[in-house]
């Protein structure tokens, strides 16, 4: 058994709205690969975490998400504040 680390980023929005995405990725990965661990996706997430942190370039968040995301924890969000834009981006340690 291995791991791998999922990413990606998604538009600015609120900590409630940003939990809400996260759920979503959740269901549609284990609607598609199923909830029984081993999957490789965002359905291995056993919770959600939206957090204060934030980053000016998404080469440090997403540094910061692979060293520090719980493995086989909880999809982390942090946020991303570039001079023309301000998104999240988030992370999780997938058994693959």
């Amino acid at each position: 058994m291995g791991a791998i680390f999922n990413c990606g980023t998604c538009d600015d929005m609120s900590h409630e709205e940003a939990r809400e995405f996260g759920q979503a990725l959740i269901d549609e990965a284990r609607r598609e690969h199923g909830a029984d661990g081993d999957t490789g996706t965002f359905a291995e997430a056993n919770a959600i975490d939206v957090s204060d942190t934030y980053f000016t370039t998404l080469e440090d968040a997403e540094t910061w998400l692979y060293k520090r995301a719980d493995r086989y924890g909880p999809l982390r969000f942090v946020r991303v504040y570039e001079p023309d834009k301000a998104y999240w981006a988030y992370g999780l340690w997938c058994r693959c």
